[in-house]
């Protein structure tokens, strides 16, 4: 108890008159330095007479200030024990940490969307409908980190967890089942949602976040594959959205580098990041998956301009080396034999711009040699 006095004596006399000090640079240190204390000496600096500080300092004009204690807040939801003691806190400061998400440093909007995600895990109802629709939307943000923190929130608050880490009141469903779930619900949220419609930019922000969801290219498939009134069958207007989706997961997984839509040192970064034999691998099977899939989903859809005109994209982002190395020629070429009819069904003169340039030389009397063949 002494100690503590000592200590309690020490912090009004040190670190009050300096935490508003004139330099940014004293405050940063202070900030950090108190969640520290409060991490390795909860017992007396887990309280709201010393977390108040870090509340009050979110407001700070300084960008690396409000850094440091959201860092710092992070540190401390990152264990239940003392999470479990900051209800309070940050009731009292929700409206500040959620304004935040719209901070005018972006490594801070991606730092408050990790808290915020962090504080969603631990309290039951601490957000409003409203105020997951406010955070979902940030999976569209120009900042990766931002976007791919938003898509983490998406995975653990909109889409069904894996059994291991759910509860169910009876049997757990299968991993299709969950799956097929999941992007029903992903494509729910597209269509409701307000303010965007850009696909790549959802792709991109759940490419890391949820990659059995958006790269599961056998449940993307299987249910544009449903006949019509199955189990799984999907309206109209979904199946135009998945495939979107499916679309956009190709070039991506094909490509990597995020279609310029967001920072491309970042892209790069990621791509290198990325092991080579992994990438191709994965390229790979995409590939083969396509090569037997494709040619059901041109037949199913070809009355539909819609929707087979952003499936007449997919071949360009195929790897075509591994129809001859497993002897996947006939399917290219059934591939091949399809595409002229598709031409010639296409209603509108948009049509036929879609196809991919590598067979183009197959209408226009073969000036363009095609890769192909």
């Amino acid at each position: 108890m002494a100690i503590d006095n000592i200590i309690c004596a020490l912090f009004k006399r040190t670190f009050v008159p300096r935490y508003r000090d004139i330099s940014s640079d004293i405050r940063v240190i202070c900030m950090g330095e108190l969640g520290c204390w409060i991490r390795l000496y909860p017992d007396l600096f887990l309280d709201n007479n010393y977390l108040k500080y870090i509340g009050w300092m979110l407001y700070d004009k300084d960008a690396s200030v409000r850094m440091k204690c959201i860092l710092a807040l992070k540190a401390l939801y990152e264990k239940r024990e003392s999470a479990m003691k900051l209800g309070l806190f940050f009731y009292k400061f929700k409206k500040r940490i959620l304004s935040m998400t719209q901070d005018r440093q972006p490594e801070i909007t991606s730092e408050c969307m990790q808290l915020l995600r962090l504080i969603s895990e631990h309290y039951v109802g601490v957000f409003s409908t409203m105020e997951y629709v406010f955070l979902f939307q940030f999976v569209y943000a120009a900042y990766r980190p931002m976007a791919t923190a938003a898509g983490e929130l998406i995975c653990k608050r909109l889409l069904a967890p894996p059994p291991h880490e759910g509860f169910f009141a009876q049997e757990p469903p299968d991993e299709f089942d969950r799956n097929v779930q999941n992007m029903k619900a992903l494509i729910d949220f597209y269509l409701q949602g307000e303010f965007h419609r850009h696909v790549p930019y959802l792709v991109d922000g759940l490419w890391e976040a949820a990659p059995a969801l958006v790269r599961n290219w056998e449940c993307m498939t299987a249910l544009l594959l449903e006949p019509r009134g199955g189990r799984q069958a999907l309206t109209s207007q979904q199946e135009r959205v998945l495939i979107e989706i499916l679309v956009a997961a190709v070039r991506q997984a094909a490509e990597w580098v995020r279609h310029g839509l967001r920072p491309r040192m970042l892209c790069l970064q990621a791509a290198r990041e990325m092991d080579g034999t992994r990438r191709w691998r994965e390229h790979a099977n995409m590939s083969r998956h396509f090569a037997k899939v494709l040619p059901r989903l041109l037949s199913k859809f070809a009355a539909d301009k819609e929707k087979v005109t952003p499936l007449l994209q997919i071949p360009q982002y195929c790897n075509l080396d591994v129809y001859d190395m497993d002897g996947l020629g006939s399917v290219r070429r059934r591939i091949l034999l399809l595409l002229p009819e598709l031409c010639v069904w296409g209603p509108h003169p948009s049509f036929s711009g879609s196809l991919p340039h590598p067979l183009s030389g197959s209408r226009h009397g073969g000036h363009v040699p095609s890769p192909w063949s």
